[in-house]
């Protein structure tokens, strides 16, 4: 099969289907998932889908890929892009949130299986990343002025070691930041 053809058949796909797994694509097609990975990297680019963990999935219509809308949905705060988080859910709709503080929290609120997929944006780069996959630093001498304890996230973990050498602060995985909220803001935002 051409890579023109295999990329029409991807469309119809997700387009039947509304998310799939690219190990499934992969099986299906009968080509490696890097080879997936590629047919479908055009199509996220032109925000045609997105990438969810392990898979990709058709964006919501009623609100668009972009991390921004006007204010969070735990605390109402104003949204800063640098700080943003967003949670995407089976049935399509978004919600954001102005920092991974309010939604970490609103992710623990969730349902098992509501949640198809939680992003995050790096402090450093501005690269949109999986929030489960991202490293994170609470409580830096860095005061951005958002909820407390403030959260910071980086897609890489070095990044985040390296903040941490000029800002201070505690280096957590995801789960160590949700612990650490859950016991620390009393599962409300604080501002």
């Amino acid at each position: 099969m051409l890579p023109f053809e295999r990329q029409q058949r991807i469309k119809a796909l997700v387009q039947k289907h509304n998310s799939i797994k690219i190990s499934e694509l992969s099986k299906l097609l009968g080509v490696s998932e890097m080879t997936i990975h590629r047919d479908v990297k055009p199509f996220v680019e032109e925000g045609l889908v997105i990438k969810t963990f392990g898979g990709i999935a058709i964006p919501s219509q009623e609100k668009s890929l972009s991390l921004d809308t006007s204010a969070c949905e735990m605390c109402h705060r104003p949204l800063d892009s640098r700080l943003s988080y967003k949670l995407i859910f089976h049935d399509q709709h978004t919600e954001t949130f102005c920092c991974p503080h309010c939604g970490i929290l609103r992710c623990h609120q969730t349902q098992e299986g509501d949640l198809l997929e939680a992003l995050c944006r790096d402090f450093l780069t501005g690269t949109i990343t999986s929030a489960a996959h991202a490293t994170y630093v609470i409580d830096s001498t860095l005061d951005m002025q958002c909820c407390k304890p403030q959260v910071l996230c980086f897609e890489f973990q070095s990044h985040a070691e390296k903040f941490v050498r000029g800002f201070d602060g505690k280096i957590c995985t995801y789960m160590q930041t949700k612990d650490y909220l859950l016991n620390h803001s009393g599962n409300t935002p604080s501002l």
